[in-house]
């Protein structure tokens, strides 16, 4: 059942239009530029918030602010330019952000990668999908949580809130969830094709990540979840209109993609309804229903193995793994 709903799900109970004033309120927007995160940009404009569109192309992020500029929406944005694919400009993004804002209320988590092939690497030498939908974000989760303490002090009836954005597709995780010694499980026996394993493992991971985070900071008052947005019409299957996909995508999107538009609802819900104030450590999916993640990603032992591979690549690459 819990995959026939998250592909064709019931009609939305809540809404954008349900998102409360974001007045005075800082949001971070990773993937701001395009997909839902640039939906999720718009709607928060529209609620008067302060938006930081952060993305790896300047001129993508200058031309997604140009077109919601003509919307005239009342919030205010802001472009930071991060390279999720480069733990160096992950801490660039962070230090700039810090130096100009104390607080911080929301955090999407939402860019990713999802080819249809395994292969290309990050800045650092690292399986493009894990990281940077993985290793990327947690990085820059922990970087920024001084903010979010400051937030989370400043407005305590009103907690900052972080969403990872995973996907339906974790459940195409290799068999032992996470695995140091392996970890985009492409060298574990698995049915999966290894780029929908490889992309199952990185959503995997941010459940993961939003689930290590509650553990340890949610007793500051501070909110982490994470969401499957939805099966989307949206530029993150790009690539995989080549070959005999060039025939066989527009089927498939004709039968079970949705609007683009619908994708930001789950993880809007979660990072700025009353309600949702009390989900932390949760798992959403489409359209901001609560149901259950594979079972191994409540698994405590998995989530501490993957928050300290973590912190070994961080040091590896910056010297000293960021101190919570």
């Amino acid at each position: 059942m819990w995959g026939l709903t998250s592909i064709f799900p019931p009609a939305p109970s809540w809404n954008v239009e349900q998102v409360p004033d974001q007045t005075g309120r800082i949001a971070i927007v990773t993937g701001g530029n395009s997909g839902i995160g640039l939906e999720t940009v718009r709607e928060l404009l529209r609620k008067n918030a302060k938006v930081y569109l952060a993305c790896r192309s300047e001129e993508r992020a200058h031309k997604a602010m140009d077109e919601l500029q003509r919307n005239q929406l009342p919030g205010k944005i802001e472009f930071l330019r991060l390279d999720l694919a480069s733990l160096h400009s992950i801490k660039e993004f962070s230090e700039q952000f810090l130096a100009k804002e104390q607080r911080l209320d929301m955090l999407f988590n939402s860019a990713g990668v999802m080819n249809p092939y395994v292969g290309p690497e990050t800045k650092d030498g690292y399986e493009l999908h894990l990281g940077t939908n993985s290793l990327g974000h947690h990085y820059l989760t922990q970087l920024l949580v001084p903010a979010l303490q400051v937030s989370a002090k400043a407005s305590p009836d009103r907690p900052p809130r972080v969403c990872f954005t995973s996907s339906i597709a974790h459940r195409a995780t290799s068999p032992k969830g996470f695995d140091p010694t392996d970890p985009t499980g492409l060298h574990t026996y698995c049915y999966m094709p290894a780029h929908n394993r490889a992309y199952g493992t990185s959503k995997f991971c941010n459940i993961l990540s939003a689930n290590w985070f509650q553990r340890n900071l949610g007793a500051q008052n501070i909110v982490f979840t994470s969401c499957h947005p939805g099966i989307l019409k949206t530029g993150l299957v790009r690539e995989w209109n080549q070959g005999f996909n060039t025939i066989m995508m527009p089927i498939i999107e004709a039968a079970i993609f949705y609007p683009q538009r619908m994708g930001c609802i789950t993880q809007l819900y979660l990072n700025t309804a009353p309600e949702a104030a009390t989900k932390g450590g949760s798992y959403f999916a489409p359209w901001a229903r609560q149901v259950d993640p594979l079972p191994l990603a409540r698994d405590v032992g998995v989530q501490d193995t993957f928050a300290k591979w973590v912190d070994e690549q961080v040091t590896k690459h910056m010297g000293q793994p960021v101190d919570l």
